[in-house]
């Protein structure tokens, strides 16, 4: 058989290409074959979420996490607490890749603080509006660098005037906020994210928004545009193409 040399040297490029492939990007490979895929219901309810903010102002743009978050517990929470914040922790760390939460070691600083205090003791931290707070057992405030990455986030939880599976919610609605989903909505009473009081638990569309925000092509300060525009799907490449061409 004669082979042209052209097509010999694509045959060569592409054995070796296989071969890396398959002896060290075979993690590549399964990562593209199981990226997550999005409906248009869900990309429109991230954005609602994402791209507002219940309280404040200077969002339309994506705020998110590119950091490792280590946490720090303060006050006094129950055993319960706590068991509800590892669930909660190893809930959201299990959704992406990206994202990393832990709890802060002795020896370093923390840039999340958590704090299980009475209702009335509020106030006295000085994070947000008399107003804000007054029908709020529970809270969390971001703060974020100009390239839109979340570097600080406080939450605070009431320990008086919530139960055990109360406070449970709230520990699960505010670190899942503070992530940089700010926004409420009244469309889905099921939902974590709905206005109205209630101990909802994720649903599968509130696990798609976390999964959204930490999508590697989802970028800091990114507008709606953007949005729309880094989820559009590509054609995959094709390489019978390549060889043909």
């Amino acid at each position: 058989m004669t082979i042209l040399a052209k097509k010999w040297r694509k045959i060569s490029i592409l054995a070796l290409a296989f071969t890396f492939l398959f002896a060290v990007g075979g993690v590549y490979l399964e990562g593209y074959r199981e990226r997550i895929e999005y409906t248009q219901e869900e990309i429109a309810y991230f954005k609602e979420i994402a791209l507002q903010v219940e309280y404040g102002s200077g969002m339309h743009q994506i705020h998110k996490w590119v950091e490792e978050l280590k946490i720090k517990v303060i006050g006094a929470p129950t055993t319960e607490d706590l068991e509800a914040l590892e669930s909660t922790m190893e809930n959201l760390n299990a959704l992406s890749e990206n994202l990393h939460m832990r709890h802060a070691r002795k020896d370093e600083a923390a840039n999340m603080e958590i704090y299980f205090i009475p209702h009335s003791e509020f106030l006295t931290k000085g994070y947000v509006e008399e107003s804000v707070l007054k029908n709020n057992w529970g809270l969390g405030v971001i703060w974020w660098n100009r390239f839109g990455e979340i570097n600080r986030a406080v939450i605070l939880i009431a320990t008086d005037r919530t139960n055990s599976t109360e406070r449970a919610h709230l520990i699960r609605e505010e670190l899942t906020q503070s992530l940089g989903l700010l926004n409420d909505s009244w469309e889905d009473s099921e939902s974590l994210f709905y206005q109205g009081w209630g101990t909802q638990n994720y649903t599968v569309r509130d696990e798609k928004v976390v999964q959204l925000l930490y999508d590697p092509r989802i970028k800091p300060n990114m507008a709606e545009l953007d949005v729309d525009r880094a989820l559009m799907t590509k054609a995959p490449f094709s390489l019978a193409q390549w060889f043909n061409h």
